[in-house]
């Protein structure tokens, strides 16, 4: 199953415990680079969602007062249109 890091770090175990039995050097290198690859995936995804949490504790409090802006915004599209159309022009 893709992403269930927990299954495929016990898959490494398992293959590190046979190929230190067989004394597969190249076996046990390359299994341990795969645990080092799974970590470095885990590790950004916890951060990534420790960074989540935070922000949107920060947007909660902000969501009042953009519904009523995004109300506002539809009602001035052709509006705006004309003024980017504008600026597109002398920028």
């Amino acid at each position: 199953m893709v992403g269930d890091f927990h299954a495929a770090l016990s898959h490494c175990e398992q293959a590190l415990a046979l190929l230190t039995e067989l004394d597969d050097r190249q076996g046990l290198a390359a299994t341990w680079d795969s645990v080092r690859l799974i970590s470095d995936v885990v590790a950004v995804c916890c951060s990534t969602a420790d960074a989540i949490v935070v922000v949107y504790a920060s947007i909660r409090p902000m969501t009042s007062a953009i519904s009523p802006m995004a109300t506002a915004a539809f009602e001035l599209d052709d509006w705006i249109a004309v003024i980017r159309a504008v600026i597109c022009s002398v920028a």
